[in-house]
C-alpha cells in the first residue's frame, strides 16, 4: 500500500535582502509568497520525504542540519530527504553572504524551523494515495543563453540586435513531467518538473520576494484545482538555459512585453500546459515503490586558468586607481583568493529515489543542460526527473572537453567543481538509476 502526506508552509519574511545578485536588493513585502512544499511518500518498507523551497540555492551546511532535524523528528535516514531549491532570484536569505548581500543568520534561522515543520507534519498525515503520471512540452519560455559566434568564441547572455551570432550551444530540454497525487479521488498535490531559470523579474521589480514563475505556476494550478493543494516544484538541468531569447528578440513582444509581469506570463503559460494534459494522465498500476539512495563522489575543483589569473592582476592594478564594478569587484576578489588557496577535490552528494512511476535523480548544482540530457538518454526508465540544487550547492556544473572560462558558467567562481565532474555525476546516475530497477 502507498501511503503519502504533504503540507504547505509559508515561510515569508515581512522584509529583507534578497540573493541572486552581485548588487543587494531589498525586499519589503511579497508578490507571492514563499513557501516550503512538504510530500512524504512510504510503501511500508521505505519513507522518503522531499521539501521543495522557494530559494536561490540552499548551502550543504544548511541543508544537512535542516535534514538531520527532520531525519531525528521522524527516523526517516537523512539521505532519504531531499531539500530542493528553485533558484528563484528573489527568495528570501539563506544566513550567508552572497556577493554584496549580507547574510541574516536570524531570518535563515525561521525558515529552517518551518522547513522542518512542514515535513514532521506531511509525515504525520499520511493517507492511501493513487498516481498518475504524464508529460508534455513547453518551447514558449526556454533559450540557451550561451552563443557561439561566428567567429568560434562563446559568449553568455550576448543581448539584443547582434549580427554575429552563428548558433546557441544547445537546444533546451522542454519536457514537462507531472505527477498527480489523489486521495480517495481527490487531487492532493501536483509535482512538476521543469528546466529553466527561476530569473524573470525585470529589475524594478526586485522590491518584493517572489518565487518567481514555479510560485505562479503554482497559485495557477492551485486556483483550478483546489487551494488545499500543495504543488512541488523540481528544477531541472537548466544552468544554461533562461527565458530570453537573443536570436528573435521574441520575449521582449512576448512573455517580457511592456505592461507584464515575465514570472506571472511564464507560470500560468506553464499551468495551462499541464492542465490541458491533466485529464488524461496516465494512472500507475505498478509496484508500490518507494527507494531512496545516497552516494558523495569526490571530484577535481575548477582551477583558475593562466588567462583568469592575469585578469585578476589587472583587476588588482586597475582598482589602485580607478573604480571597479560590481562584476569586477566581486570577479576580482574570488580569482584572487582561488590563487591563494584552492583545494585539490570537492566532495559532493548525489541522490537517487524511485515514487511509483518517477525515478529521480539529484544534483548539488547548477547543471548544464546537455549533462541532463545524456543522464535522461542512458537512463532505462520512462520517466527521469532530475533536480539541481538540492542538498547543496557547488555553483555551476559544466560539460568535460570544452573551454568553457568564456562563458559566464565556466569562470572560476561560477563554479567549485572542474574538469571531470560531469563524466562522473552521468556514470554515478546511470549506475544508481540501474541499481534503483
Amino acid at each position: 500500500m502507498l501511503k503519502a502526506g504533504f503540507k504547505e508552509i509559508d515561510y515569508t519574511p515581512l522584509e529583507g535582502f534578497m540573493p541572486g545578485e552581485y548588487d543587494p536588493y531589498y525586499a519589503r513585502g511579497a508578490r507571492l509568497p514563499l513557501q516550503a512544499n512538504a510530500g512524504v511518500f512510504t510503501n511500508g518498507a521505505q519513507t522518503v520525504i522531499i521539501v521543495a523551497m522557494d530559494h536561490l540555492e540552499i548551502m550543504k551546511d544548511y541543508a544537512d542540519d535542516v535534514r538531520g532535524r527532520i531525519s531525528e523528528a521522524t527516523g526517516v535516514p537523512s539521505e532519504n530527504i531531499w531539500l530542493v531549491a528553485n533558484h528563484t532570484h528573489t527568495g528570501a536569505n539563506m544566513g550567508v553572504q552572497f556577493m554584496k548581500t549580507p547574510a541574516e543568520p536570524e531570518v535563515a534561522g525561521i525558515i529552517a524551523q518551518r522547513t522542518v515543520k512542514a515535513a514532521v507534519e506531511a509525515f504525520g498525515d499520511q493517507k492511501e494515495v493513487t498516481l498518475s503520471y504524464g508529460d508534455t512540452e513547453e518551447k514558449r519560455y526556454s533559450f540557451c543563453r550561451n552563443w557561439v559566434l561566428k567567429n568560434g568564441s562563446f559568449v553568455t547572455s550576448p543581448g539584443y540586435d547582434r549580427t554575429d551570432l552563428d548558433h546557441p550551444m544547445v537546444e533546451p530540454d522542454y519536457s514537462v513531467q507531472i505527477m498527480k497525487v489523489e486521495q480517495e479521488g481527490k487531487v492532493v498535490a501536483i509535482m512538476v518538473n521543469y528546466a529553466n531559470h527561476p530569473d524573470c523579474h525585470r529589475g524594478y521589480e526586485r522590491d518584493k520576494f517572489s518565487p518567481d514563475y514555479p510560485g505562479y505556476m503554482r497559485e495557477a494550478l492551485k486556483n483550478k484545482y483546489g487551494r488545499d493543494v500543495v504543488v512541488l516544484f523540481f528544477n531541472g538541468c537548466c544552468g544554461d538555459i533562461n527565458d530570453r531569447d537573443f536570436e528573435n528578440g521574441t520575449d521582449r513582444t512576448g512573455h517580457r512585453r511592456d505592461g507584464v509581469c515575465p514570472p506571472e506570463v511564464i507560470g500560468d503559460g506553464i499551468a495551462d500546459s499541464i492542465i490541458n494534459v491533466f485529464d488524461s494522465l496516465k494512472a500507475y498500476a505498478g509496484e508500490d515503490i518507494v527507494k531512496a539512495q545516497s552516494r558523495v563522489i569526490t571530484v577535481n575543483s575548477r582551477k583558475l586558468t593562466e588567462k583568469q589569473r592575469e585578469y585578476a592582476y589587472r583587476l588588482k592594478a586597475k582598482a589602485e586607481n580607478e573604480y571597479l564594478n560590481c562584476y569586477e569587484l566581486e570577479t576580482m576578489k574570488r580569482y584572487l583568493k582561488g590563487i591563494e588557496y584552492t583545494p585539490e577535490t570537492v566532495d559532493i552528494e548525489i541522490g537517487a529515489m524511485r515514487v511509483g512511476p518517477w525515478a529521480m535523480l539529484s544534483i548539488p548544482g547548477e547543471v548544464y543542460t546537455v549533462i541532463g540530457k545524456t543522464i535522461k538518454e542512458n537512463s532505462p526508465y520512462e520517466n527521469t526527473i532530475i533536480s539541481e540544487l538540492t542538498n547543496g550547492s557547488y555553483g555551476y556544473i559544466v560539460p568535460d572537453g570544452e573551454d568553457m572560462s568564456n562563458t559566464y558558467e565556466g569562470g572560476f567562481g561560477a563554479g567549485d567543481c572542474g574538469e571531470g565532474t560531469a563524466t562522473a555525476i552521468i556514470e554515478i546516475a546511470d549506475k544508481m538509476l540501474r541499481e534503483m530497477k
